[in-house]
């Protein structure tokens, strides 16, 4: 059996016994996460996989502290006990304080629209149950509008926990069936039956993980493989099959393990590569598994002395100490850029600065108690750090429910302060997006199935605002029994040629009643919506001159025009029905970011065209510029195409909200619109629909 080496998750990070080569790879899944995370466009797409290799090294870690205790000792009901006394002892106290300083940054400088649904995450978080909260409220966790919620990664620590609760009842149950037994054999049954559940845990995980226009317990298969301690215990049981000796690397020579190692290396970067491209969890995790239980059976002689890597060793131990602390403090100050739009070199690189200065006091008082003797906090450190923890935790759960049932939150004066008067919906905002848990894979492909898997359907073509619009376009589906499918990728639309393949084979495979084509269509002619200003983007176009002047207007508008018409050819030979969307409404002022730019901070950019809250709709046209004309021109030839301008739904009173009534929050920031919105439209579409049908039908 390999020996069995613990590692801060269970023991003292100082202990001369730790294997340093398991430091060196908690260091670098760390950093592919932090990598990942980092936003703009400086972030590694497959990055993501660093907590895969977390939870191999963790089962691996877990049943090498099982194992050391005897076979009597197991067979003691207060084994488990004493066991998840260590883990929360481990666990509970710097995630704890994590969530209580994120809950009071996110009441107080977060997103007015996300405070509600943060607060439900610390909750949530604290408890250990995020991970099934994201999948029961936002499905998959690449969802945009998780992009800012800066307990996200929690999830993965939830599954961490629940898996815990779960592994040491297995070697107890096996341990006492076979107690009677030499110690030898009862190991080898611990590694035949752990090495069942784990091929059983990666079967369920590869099904539901490739599984296409279907639901299970209403929600995505795909989200479920990715979120549930079920379909990640293969990575747990991986660590945990090289701990019960399945590999003997003291039977490998030397020269052969540095191969083996070499090729562990390239099969890892192409595994992450791979799952960069796809941008979501699959079967292209299984090789970096692979490559990580090769480095967990084949330990690495580190040294702190060694003169080649000495520097490099030490940096990697010392960020593999401090891990866990990393983890739970990188994504808060990353979610703080992206509420503040604030993805340059500098304030990313503050970010990181701060994340690595908060995690470093983390480690060294909270994870392990390094106060001054004479210190007070020193005995409540050590001697009663699950106590204070618990108390950080009721104190967050008690201000959390009071916040939630009271409904305040500290954004509410300033939503209400800027909120347009806005005419009812026939629909409601729940009942427009309930029908959404018929749908699968919440992101660039989504399939919303409310007849059989070949039923007739409408399809949504675009980008991301498509992707806002599916509820609404969801619901009417429902209504008229058919199914919903949404494709959205950057360019994608009635440019129908700069789709992905993907898409052009769907449509040539399935019937569809009608298109919806939701694009942002427009550029920076003489105005910057508010994502562009705090990109540092200019105007393309001079107010002072006429817009049919603007070369580079005009370019951009002959370019797409070019485009455009080839493209409605394309549509239309698919279904003669599409309802062509103009340019939807934004916002000058990146909303809900000028809230948080101070008290009142936003009345001070106020003028006759804009303010915090709302844009005008002269502002909307002549920042629209010749695009909508375009477009109009483009789709006159077909009788079959129905011209739709958002602003006619969105807007009121010259006015085109971000925020309405009494304080609801419809648009995410100066481009896409909330979900929730979407349910103005449906009237829109109900209509679009019911005459396509009918035009179908001959009625």
């Amino acid at each position: 059996m390999s020996s069995i080496i613990l590692s801060p998750t269970s023991g003292d990070a100082r202990s001369s016994a730790k294997r340093l080569d398991i430091q060196v790879l908690r260091a670098i899944a760390v950093l592919l996460v932090i990598a990942y995370h980092v936003p703009g466009g400086w972030h590694l797409g497959g990055g993501f996989v660093g907590v895969d290799v977390f939870f191999a090294i963790s089962g691996y870690v877990i049943t090498g502290s099982i194992l050391k205790s005897s076979s009597n000792r197991l067979q003691q009901p207060m084994f488990f006990f004493e066991f998840m006394r260590r883990r929360c002892r481990r666990l509970v106290p710097a995630l704890s304080l994590t969530v209580v300083l994120t809950g009071f940054l996110i009441m107080f400088v977060g997103p007015a629209d996300q405070v509600r649904s943060g607060i439900h995450s610390a909750v949530a978080s604290l408890l250990f149950i995020s991970n099934f909260w994201f999948l029961r409220n936002f499905d998959s966790y690449w969802n945009p509008e998780l992009a800012y919620n800066p307990l996200l990664h929690m999830w993965s620590l939830a599954v961490e926990f629940q898996v815990y609760l779960v592994f040491p009842l297995i070697f107890i149950a096996v341990v006492w069936c076979v107690r009677a037994q030499p110690r030898a054999m009862q190991v080898r049954w611990l590694a035949i039956v752990v090495g069942l559940c784990t091929v059983v845990s990666l079967v369920a995980f590869l099904y539901l993980a490739d599984v296409r226009q279907a639901l299970l317990f209403g929600a995505d298969p795909q989200s479920i493989a990715f979120y549930s301690p079920i379909t990640r215990f293969w990575e747990f049981g991986a660590g945990a099959v090289v701990a019960l000796g399945f590999a003997r690397a003291s039977t490998i020579r030397s020269t052969f393990r540095y191969a083996i190692k070499a090729i562990a290396i390239v099969v890892g970067v192409v595994s992450i590569v791979g799952l960069g491209s796809s941008d979501t969890t699959g079967p292209w995790v299984i090789p970096l598994i692979a490559a990580t239980a090769v480095f967990l059976a084949i330990p690495t002689n580190l040294s702190h002395e060694s003169r080649s890597f000495g520097y490099v060793v030490n940096t990697l131990v010392w960020v593999g100490d401090r891990s866990y602390s990393l983890y739970l403090w990188h994504w808060p100050f990353l979610a703080l850029l992206i509420w503040k739009s604030a993805t340059g070199v500098v304030p990313i690189a503050a970010a990181l600065v701060a994340t690595v200065v908060a995690s470093d006091l983390s480690f060294r008082f909270i994870e392990q108690g390094r106060w001054p003797e004479r210190s007070g906090f020193r005995g409540l450190s050590r001697l009663s750090r699950p106590a204070w923890a618990f108390g950080l935790a009721v104190v967050v759960l008690v201000g959390a429910g009071v916040a939630i049932r009271t409904d305040w939150v500290i954004h509410t004066g300033s939503t209400n302060s800027v909120a347009t008067v806005f005419p009812p919906s026939s629909v409601d905002a729940t009942a427009a997006t309930v029908p959404m848990y018929n749908c699968g894979a919440l992101g660039p492909e989504t399939h919303c199935t409310n007849a059989g898997a070949n039923a007739p359907e409408i399809l949504i073509i675009g980008d991301s605002l498509g992707f806002r619009l599916l509820p609404a376009v969801q619901y009417v589906a429902r209504q008229h029994g058919l199914n919903a499918s949404m494709f959205w990728s950057s360019g994608c639309g009635l440019e129908f040629q700069r789709c992905p393949e993907p898409v052009r084979s769907y449509v040539q495979s399935h019937s569809i009643v009608a298109i919806v084509v939701v694009q942002n269509f427009d550029r920076a002619s003489v105005y910057v919506n508010g994502a562009e200003a705090d990109a540092g983007e200019v105007p393309q176009c001079d107010l002072s001159v006429p817009i049919s002047e603007c070369a580079a207007h005009l370019k951009d508008v002959r370019e797409f025009t070019a485009r455009a018409k080839r493209g409605i050819r394309d549509l239309t030979s698919i279904s003669p029905h599409v309802l062509m969307a103009l340019p939807f409404a934004q916002q000058a002022l990146n909303f809900p970011g000028c809230l948080t730019s101070g008290v009142n901070g936003a009345a001070e950019q106020q003028s006759a065209d804009f303010a915090c809250g709302w844009t005008s709709v002269p502002w909307q046209v002549r920042r629209q510029g010749l695009f909508p004309d375009a477009i109009r021109n483009v789709v006159a030839p077909y009788p079959g195409v129905v011209l739709w301008d958002p602003l006619t739904d969105y807007c009121v009173d010259g006015r085109c909200p971000a925020v309405i009534d009494a304080g609801e929050v419809i648009m995410n920031d100066a481009i896409h619109m909330t979900m929730e919105a979407s349910r103005f439209s449906i009237p829109t579409i109900e209509k679009f629909v019911t005459a396509a049908i009918a035009a179908e039908s001959g009625t």
